[in-house]
């Protein structure tokens, strides 16, 4: 398989009883010989963004699977991982699904259109304090953008997260931010099953 080929990642989850997904891109920067680079992507996921993830959200977080294509091939099959049974690691309520922190992800381009947004759901409501995250929970959340910020090697390939383009271009993360405050989200009526 060649690098360079750009994969989404719909990364699904419940918190609240409220399925939700987070769309993630992948560039895939160096080949490797396995059939598939959707299942080292997938797995990938699995073993190391899940991880980074959960020590900052609520036990009433779930993470059900991920949804990996490949774009620019119409009507491709996409792959399915789903999950071992987890959940995150903070006890207690989470916050209302719609009630989320942004981390903001940035490339090393300048300018409008230069970053994108990454919005974390299952926020616990023990570390809200007058519609902002505590700084402890800052630095956890920090976990995710960092993975999201560097190479990832999986099993035969490596990954880099990065800022979709015309063209299914990709441009890499490099750094990233997170807002303190909570945002609130519009709901969308969900496309995918897990």
């Amino acid at each position: 398989m060649s690098a360079g080929n750009v994969y989404a990642a719909t990364l699904v989850q419940v918190c609240n009883e409220t399925r939700f997904a987070n769309v993630l891109h992948f560039k895939q920067s160096a080949g490797g010989e396995s059939p598939d680079p959707k299942a080292d992507l997938a797995e990938l996921i699995e073993t190391g963004l899940i991880p980074a993830m959960i020590p900052a959200l609520s036990e009433q977080w779930i993470p059900k699977c991920v949804h990996i294509r490949k774009l620019g091939l119409a009507g491709q099959d996409y792959f399915r991982l789903n999950f071992a049974p987890t959940t995150g690691d903070v006890a207690g309520e989470a916050l209302p699904t719609d009630l989320c922190v942004t981390l903001q992800m940035m490339t090393a381009l300048l300018g409008r259109g230069s970053s994108g947004r990454v919005f974390l759901s299952g926020i616990p409501e023990t570390v809200e304090e007058d519609n902002c995250i505590t700084e402890a929970e800052n630095n956890l959340i920090a976990n995710t953008g960092n993975w999201l910020g560097e190479d990832q090697v999986g099993s035969d390939y490596t990954w880099r997260a990065g800022l979709l383009k015309p063209g299914n271009t990709l441009e890499p993360y490099v750094e990233h931010q997170t807002h303190n405050a909570i945002t609130v989200l519009k709901s969308r009526k969900p496309q995918f099953a897990c």
